[in-house]
């Protein structure tokens, strides 16, 4: 029972709207509206600046590593309550289902996990394709980053959470380059 309990907690906790919440807080507004209209702290960055982005990273990226805590301490495997947790990030049922990326909470579960290995090969395949293939556009960076990570899990064992989570914060990448790209 605790398994499961651990399990929607993780999706609870994922799914709590940080940025929302602190540009809400902050300009009492809502952050769907704003810049790019993401729940993430990139547009916050935008919209408020360098340290409430901050904030929301810290944030974000602490609900990833309470997520692999409390699956640990639940003895549920803590990589599958991190892809919920991430999920619970990208679909937020608070904010209908509509919310961020999925990168901080996802970047906070792997330094829990010491996943050191697959926060390398995301950030030596996101440098130069930020900066030199992609004309500084992040979301194809990360895409491109995000597909590197998942090969490397899958290639090296399988994770099989580790592998949803990437294909979770994959796919809402994919939809903003689609829609970017309608515009």
């Amino acid at each position: 029972m605790l398994v499961w309990v651990s399990l929607f907690g993780s999706f609870l906790i994922g799914s709590i709207p940080t940025a929302f919440i602190l540009v809400h807080i902050v300009r009492h507004k809502d952050i769907r509206e704003m810049g790019s209209g993401n729940v993430g702290t990139m547009n916050v960055r935008g919209q408020l600046g360098i340290g409430p982005a901050l904030a929301v990273l810290l944030i974000d990226a602490s609900k990833g590593a309470i997520i692999v805590w409390l699956c640990t301490f639940a003895q549920a495997d803590p990589s599958v309550g991190l892809a919920l947790g991430v999920a619970g990030h990208i679909y937020p049922p608070w904010l209908g289902f509509r919310g961020g990326k999925g990168l901080a909470t996802a970047l906070g579960g792997l330094l829990a996990l010491k996943q050191i290995g697959t926060i390398l090969v995301f950030s030596l395949v996101w440098v130069p394709v930020y900066y030199w293939l992609s004309g500084k556009d992040g979301d194809k960076a990360n895409l491109t980053a995000i597909l590197a990570a998942l090969l490397k899990t899958v290639l090296g064992g399988p994770n099989w959470g580790l592998v949803l989570m990437f294909i979770l914060i994959g796919d809402k990448h994919r939809r903003v380059i689609k829609a970017a790209m309608s515009n």
